[in-house]
C-alpha cells in the first residue's frame, strides 16, 4: 500500500495539488487533474469527437513526442476502438 500511495501523492504534486496532510486521493481525482492541466495548456489543440472523447490534434510527431514527454501520465493513442 506504501508504494501506491507514493505513487499517488507524486502524480498529485505533479498535477499542482498541494498536500498538507497525508489523505487518500482516488486515482479518478488524481487523473481528472492531470488531463485537466493538460487539456487547459493545450486548448487550442483539444477537440471531441464522434463519442464526445477527447481528441489532442498535434501539429506534427514531434509535438506529440514533446507533449508527451511533459506529460507521462497521459496516455496517447493513434487511435480508438468505437464504444
Amino acid at each position: 500500500m506504501g508504494a501506491v500511495s507514493s505513487a499517488l501523492e507524486e502524480a498529485a504534486r505533479q498535477a499542482g495539488a498541494e498536500i498538507h496532510t497525508r489523505v487518500h486521493i482516488t486515482t479518478v481525482d488524481v487523473a481528472s487533474r492531470i488531463f485537466e492541466d493538460f487539456s487547459n495548456k493545450h486548448k487550442s489543440a483539444m477537440a471531441r469527437d464522434i463519442d464526445d472523447a477527447p481528441v489532442f490534434l498535434a501539429k506534427s510527431s514531434w509535438e506529440i513526442g514533446y507533449v508527451a514527454e511533459r506529460f507521462p501520465n497521459v496516455e496517447f493513442s493513434r487511435t480508438r476502438e468505437r464504444g
